[in-house]
């Protein structure tokens, strides 16, 4: 019996939550969770905390089961309490588990008399959140996680195994960042297993719009190169995206093709670093891409000093605050410059 048996055997109805933000793990991993606790007949319901934009849904609508993941304020789920168990997803921060964008209802309040068990993957100092863990720093994924400590062999077949595959390769960039052997080995069983691939990394990786690259464009006319501390910027205030008519949108895909295509990838600058100003002035978001091979920063670590929400990978990671863009610009610099003194 694994822990995760343990911890469930006593357990009648769940309810299942996947972090913030958006992506391919977020999504593999609450639907692979949810069929697992289907398979071994708990009852379970799968929340992704906030609506979908048309453009994220029909972006993830060829994932298998994706008509199943329910994505909608937690709040209603959280407040009814009619459950005995809750899981939490590859994320360690409250705020990843609710929609914080809607400030006109209060934070949740997080009811420690349920059994709350937390599986993840990420770095960092994570919130006192959970009764149980299940977690895996040096894993690719918390879909690696979930296949390696949780499920059952012959629980896995061709429809799993692909929306699992999409869960490793979200995370890992198609196995560029990020991986062990033992994640290379979960790929293998998955593709013995019938994945189905071919769909998926042309949908995610090699078939990009026009928007798309029209922001690749734009980034690489924007970004600024600070060769003293080795790291490009990405700056965009909302002065900026308003007099280049950059809408909601198009951040977001600026966002993606900056983080995916460039902040890693430029030769003598082994870090990028993204950061947006919200509509609501003074609310600050910053994404940050290292090299595997020539970043010597803990993008986390970094993000820390900094205060606010955020959390991920050594050369994967976010935060958001509010705050004064200016300073932030400053203090994330200053930061920057104490740490490569110590590498």
């Amino acid at each position: 019996m694994t822990k995760f048996d343990q911890y469930t055997q006593d357990s009648r109805k769940i309810l299942v939550i996947t972090s913030q933000p958006l992506d391919l793990d977020c999504i593999a991993s609450g639907l692979v969770i949810k069929k697992y606790l289907q398979h071994i007949n708990k009852d379970a319901v799968l929340i992704f905390p906030r609506e979908l934009s048309p453009e994220e849904a029909e972006q993830y609508n060829f994932l298998p089961y994706f008509e199943e993941f329910n994505a909608k304020d937690s709040r209603e789920y959280l407040a009814r309490g009619d459950f005995d168990t809750l899981i939490l997803l590859d994320g360690t921060n409250w705020v990843q588990f609710y929609d914080y964008k809607n400030e006109e209802l209060p934070a949740p309040v997080l009811d420690k008399s349920k059994k709350i068990i937390q599986i993840d993957h990420h770095l960092g100092d994570p919130e006192d959140l959970a009764t149980y863990q299940i977690k895996n720093n040096k894993a690719s994924s918390t879909v690696e996680v979930i296949l390696s400590e949780i499920t059952l062999n012959n629980f896995i077949d061709e429809s799993i195994a692909t929306l699992s595959y999409a869960g490793l390769v979200g995370d890992t960039g198609n196995f560029r960042w990020n991986f062990r052997a033992a994640a290379m080995k979960t790929a293998a069983m998955l593709l013995e297993e019938g994945a189905r691939t071919t769909e998926l990394l042309e949908r995610t990786f090699f078939s990009k719009s026009r928007g798309y690259l029209d922001m690749l464009s734009y980034a690489i006319k924007n970004t600024e190169y600070d060769d003293e501390l080795q790291t490009q910027f990405l700056f965009m205030p909302l002065e900026k995206q308003q007099r280049d008519g950059i809408s909601e949108e198009m951040l977001k895909l600026l966002g993606d093709a900056y983080t995916s295509e460039l902040a890693n990838t430029v030769k003598g600058y082994p870090r990028g670093l993204y950061i947006k100003e919200f509509e609501e002035k003074g609310k600050i978001k910053i994404s940050g891409r290292g090299s595997s091979m020539f970043n010597k920063i803990n993008l986390p670590i970094l993000f820390s000093k900094l205060g606010g929400n955020g959390g991920g990978h050594f050369n994967a990671a976010g935060t958001s605050c509010t705050r004064d863009l200016e300073e932030v610009k400053k203090e994330l610099k200053d930061a920057l410059r104490e740490m490569l003194k110590e590498v």
